[in-house]
């Protein structure tokens, strides 16, 4: 990407430095006079939130309002600025889909829960998990009795219908050298999102893990396979044509951390944004129906308040 935009903020003696996406620019916010950087400008729109003031605008705005370019000059570099980054974006872009669209063989000895002899292990953890046998069949989930993953439940992870890779969880407490997740070698995490494919509407609750997300009723909810939402994840649910993102990530210092940046990235990008917290100690994989449905209406807007600051004083006792 170009860092024409990074250059004529430093110019105007603004702090401005990459977010984690690299996506955004964020800086201090001179609107307000703010000594941090909580004003997020989007590199690929220009549309630009202070989390601080609230003050946001879009294309030009940023540039005449505030750093107080000429209009008719700021039109030129808006121009330029995403020209070049269009050409750029889209060819790095398609690069990474080309990658994430490689087809996966299921690994050997995984058996369906079809089968007439199913270890009975294996149906008291799904069940104790809240999982109907319903729900096992209509995700695919099955099972490994030998093998590297052997005494696990495997996740399939699909995408328009293919086999991406797998989520293999552990029925049992984990030995001193053992992982209680595996997935398979050369499955990209950060270009994936479990249950989109499933995604009927223009809204979606955005959960961690696999398990998170079957919580939910079909359809409502995607899972970003870890606390961070990668640049592709998010490009992939606005093609999905959503534009509401409930977050709903674990009530724990690596999901708030997650949440804060995954709130500030997609509200630069243009979406809708909320955040929706359980009891701490409750993920949603684990939550019943109620307590879901609880955090979901009381899931607080983004843009209603003054910083993500205020949202974790909201939830947490610190």
């Amino acid at each position: 990407m170009s860092d024409m935009l990074l250059g004529i903020c430093l110019q105007k003696g603004l702090d401005a430095t990459y977010a984690s996406s690299g996506a955004e620019l964020m800086m201090p916010c001179p609107l307000c006079d703010d000594h941090k950087q909580r004003l997020y400008v989007n590199r690929e729109t220009l549309k630009w939130t202070c989390f601080n003031c609230q003050a946001a605008g879009y294309g030009e705005r940023f540039l005449t309002d505030v750093l107080l370019i000429d209009p008719i000059m700021a039109h030129r570099i808006k121009g330029q600025l995403l020209g070049d980054i269009a050409v750029i974006h889209s060819v790095k872009y398609q690069m990474k889909v080309e990658a994430s669209a490689a087809s996966m063989e299921w690994p050997p000895f995984t058996m369906s829960f079809d089968e007439e002899k199913v270890d009975g292990r294996y149906w008291s953890y799904l069940i104790g998990r809240h999982l109907t046998p319903d729900q096992i069949k209509h995700w695919g989930i099955r099972w490994c009795p030998m093998g590297k993953y052997a005494e696990r439940v495997i996740v399939p992870v699909t995408m328009d219908g293919v086999l991406r890779g797998w989520v293999a969880r552990l029925i049992r407490p984990a030995g001193e050298h053992e992982q209680k997740v595996l997935t398979p070698t050369g499955m990209k995490s950060s270009l994936l999102l479990f249950g989109l494919d499933h995604i009927k509407g223009k809204a979606c609750v955005l959960v961690e893990g696999v398990f998170d997300a079957i919580a939910f009723p079909d359809g409502v909810a995607i899972a970003s396979l870890g606390a961070k939402l990668s640049p592709v994840q998010r490009h992939l649910i606005r093609k999905r044509g959503i534009e509401r993102v409930i977050i709903m990530y674990d009530n724990d210092d690596a999901g708030w951390k997650g949440t804060t940046r995954a709130a500030r990235e997609l509200v630069a990008a243009g979406f809708e944004v909320e955040v929706a917290v359980l009891p701490e100690g409750i993920d949603p994989g684990s939550a019943a129906i109620v307590q879901l449905e609880a955090a979901i209406r009381d899931a607080l807007p983004l843009n209603g308040v003054k910083s993500m600051q205020h949202i974790r004083k909201q939830f947490r006792k610190e």
